[in-house]
């Protein structure tokens, strides 16, 4: 024989289920989190090389854009003889 009215128990038995959901739900959120730590962990390096061969070319490219020369024509070296 249960001391526990049944109409505790069962506000006893939902909390405690909604604390288990919580910390399901809590499991489940940290291993979203380290997936999607993962994720960019392994596309890092892609994105790297990416960032690399695209805006290096294109910051030379702007810091070039200042000056006047011509590819086409050899370089003058002045020297004293």
């Amino acid at each position: 024989m249960c001391l526990i009215p049944t109409f505790y128990k069962n506000i006893f038995n939902e909390t405690i289920l909604r604390r288990i959901k919580m910390q399901n739900k809590k499991q489940l959120i940290d291993y979203k989190s380290k997936q999607k730590f993962i994720a960019y962990l392994l596309i890092m390096p892609s994105l790297l090389a990416f960032s690399v061969f695209m805006f290096w070319p294109l910051i030379r490219t702007f810091y070039l854009s200042f000056f006047s020369w011509n590819m086409i024509k050899p370089v003058f070296i002045f020297t004293i003889s």
